[in-house]
């Protein structure tokens, strides 16, 4: 038990780490161009297109984090088990509810000791699915302040919707523009496919094992 509240603290310490990380070189115009400009040497060539298509940069970044960051999840997250703990939770809260219902102490008791172990093992393949997020932030990190500072700099900032005409993909909120909404419109549904993949690849690739 130390020794998982202890991996657990650790987990929390990095993430406030890397939380304070993320404020200052996003609040910080200055520190959030210097970084971007440093890593613009990387990004600019290859999903840059000149500045004269900015949705397809965009659309792109999206592509290439979602993809790492689907990656790393299947990587660290061993989805066979995710899926036994979700019918073992099911079953054992099934079985709690009859027990309640037929007021047997004996069984509830037994099935409340059995559902706190697997509490324990859900909170274990929680703290396996925080890994990917530990790695892949800093690339999170770099892309979103090169999408900042490009996009703001790009040759074209308009772009056109079935519903309205010429909007500045830089003008909405300071904090959430409206490259943001797009991007975030693209990129849920395209991890939601992505995940899919990667599921459907690893359950393949264990049947052919058996």
């Amino acid at each position: 038990m130390d020794e998982k509240k202890g991996f657990s603290a650790s987990y929390s310490g990095m993430y406030f780490v890397i939380l304070m990380l993320v404020m200052f070189i996003i609040i910080i115009p200055e520190v959030r161009d210097a970084f971007a400009i440093g890593v613009g040497f990387v990004f600019t060539p290859l999903l840059g297109f000149g500045g004269r298509f900015p949705i397809l940069t965009m659309i792109f970044a999206g592509l290439f984090l979602t993809i790492i960051n689907m990656y790393a999840r299947h990587y660290f997250i061993d989805w066979f088990q995710m899926a036994r703990l979700q019918e073992k939770t099911r079953y054992i809260s099934r079985k709690i509810r009859e027990a309640y219902r037929s007021r047997d102490m004996g069984k509830l008791e037994k099935y409340r000791k059995i559902q706190q172990k697997i509490m324990m093992e859900q909170m274990k393949s929680q703290q396996d699915q925080m890994k990917p997020s530990l790695i892949t932030m800093v690339i999170v990190i770099a892309i979103f302040s090169w999408l900042y500072y490009f996009l703001a700099h790009a040759q074209v900032k308009l772009f056109n919707t079935p519903w309205a005409m010429n909007i500045d993909i830089t003008g909405g909120f300071s904090f959430f523009p409206n490259w943001l909404i797009l991007y975030t419109f693209f990129t849920i549904p395209l991890g939601y496919f992505v995940t899919y993949i990667f599921k459907l690849y690893e359950f393949r690739k264990r049947l052919r094992q058996l």
